[in-house]
């Protein structure tokens, strides 16, 4: 398969960066001609005198990344500065398809057009409320909320007959 074969599947890799180091990872990763995904949100912070806007990295301490051509190696972005490991489950590096990339997406939008709206969503999720996931890869799932922090909620949900905490966005989430 060559370059530009358009029936090329190119997938998206996962990377753990060092602690608040999302940006220089993205920066030295592209400097590498890698195709970069840091997806930031705005998160709302309380200063002495006003709200302030600030956008973060949905995916705390981690980065997305994918090679520009088929014959472009992954190897070196493990030693890339910024980047901790590559993640792994097992052997197999973590891979998400294209299709997935674009739900994340979809919900940094929505974020990005109403971020008031969003924060003001989360305050209503307490503590032990079933709520369904309505946005994202996991869209139709109900868990329970386990913790309500500034930007994300923590959702038990049963996943491969497990409770797995999951983080999500108050925008990907409702009342059930």
């Amino acid at each position: 398969m060559t370059a530009n074969d358009t029936s090329e599947i190119r997938v998206w890799y996962v990377a753990q960066t060092k602690p608040r180091q999302e940006h220089i990872a993205e920066l030295n990763l592209t400097r590498q001609k890698y195709e970069v995904l840091l997806p930031l949100i705005p998160k709302l912070r309380h200063s002495k005198t006003r709200l302030i806007e600030k956008d973060e990295p949905l995916f705390p301490g981690y980065i997305f990344f994918r090679p520009e051509h088929s014959q472009h190696s992954i190897y070196p972005a493990r030693s890339t500065v910024g980047i901790s490991r590559l993640v792994r489950f097992g052997v197999e590096y973590a891979r998400l398809r294209e299709s997935m990339m674009n739900e994340i997406m979809n919900l940094v939008q929505t974020q990005l057009s109403d971020p008031v709206e969003a924060t003001r969503r989360y305050k209503r999720l307490d503590i032990g409320a079933t709520v369904r996931v309505t946005g994202g890869p996991m869209i139709g799932l109900e868990g329970l909320v386990s913790k309500v922090a500034s930007d994300r909620i923590i959702v038990l949900i049963e996943l491969l007959g497990r409770e797995q905490k999951i983080a999500l966005s108050p925008a990907a989430l409702e009342r059930a």
